[in-house]
């Protein structure tokens, strides 16, 4: 993710998730306005925005921060990020086991006819 995507991201996240402009989000923050704007528009900004902006959305929303980083950015991601997203990894692992489990017992019969 190169920093314009991962400001982008932000500034998705900031208009249409939380529906803040930057003066707001910043003084949710602590920060001054010219870091979020700065975040945003990939030139920069700092290290500790972004985790301030992590931390809101995971104390505030219950949302895991790791999601911003998903490529590519997928707002709906954030909305959804409850335990329904975790069934659904859940069972994305589970199919996964299953094909595996399937694909060694094959291998196993193909090596027995060696």
């Amino acid at each position: 993710m190169t920093r314009l995507e991962l400001g982008g991201a932000i500034r998705s996240i900031r208009k249409d998730f939380l529906n803040l402009n930057q003066s707001e989000l910043a003084e949710k923050l602590g920060c001054q306005q010219s870091w979020i704007s700065n975040l945003e528009n990939g030139n920069g900004g700092s290290i500790e925005t972004l985790l301030s902006i992590m931390d809101l959305l995971k104390k505030e929303f219950n949302i895991k921060p790791h999601l911003i980083f998903k490529e590519p950015f997928d707002l709906s991601a954030l909305v959804g990020s409850s335990s329904s997203n975790v069934d659904q990894a859940i069972a994305v692992v589970e199919a996964y086991e299953n094909e595996t489990l399937q694909n060694a017992a094959k291998l196993k019969m193909l090596i027995r006819t060696l």
